[in-house]
């Protein structure tokens, strides 16, 4: 009796407990739902890890970037709301949560919490878009709305 009730409250403890890792992809994959699609410009991190927002230059339109798996797009707006884009054609190289060889931006190791998405870019960055609060960037923030 006493090896039976050892064995049940063993494959109860085993059964109840639950890995969240084992919900997660092994590999980033811009097929999937989930991290493939349009991510809107948020937050910009900068060198001392503090988030400042990404500024939009036309007020009623925000940047944006389709990320897919041979192209990632970017979108931008000018002052006078006119779109201009950037395509990127590309074969990333992904190891597991990082992706590597494709545009500056967007290497970098890859966190996706719901609908926000944080690329970290491990050390800082300079782009030419001084308006936007990526001058000098650690990574930038890309969320779904």
């Amino acid at each position: 009796m006493r090896k039976a009730i050892l064995i049940l409250t063993l494959a109860l403890a085993t059964l109840s407990c639950s890995n969240d890792k084992d919900n997660e992809p092994n590999i980033l994959s811009f097929n999937d739902s989930k991290l493939g699609g349009i991510w809107y410009m948020s937050k910009v991190i900068q060198q001392d890890g503090s988030l400042l927002d990404y500024v939009h230059l036309c007020p009623s339109s925000k940047d944006w970037a389709d990320l897919s798996t041979f192209q990632f797009k970017d979108y931008y707006h000018n002052q006078t709301c006119e779109v201009t884009f950037a395509i990127s054609d590309c074969y990333p190289a992904i190891d597991r949560y990082t992706v590597t060889s494709c545009n500056d931006k967007y290497d970098g190791a890859y966190t996706l919490n719901g609908n926000t998405l944080t690329i970290d870019y491990g050390e800082v960055r300079s782009f030419p878009f001084g308006e936007n609060n990526l001058l000098n960037a650690k990574g930038i923030v890309l969320t779904r709305n």
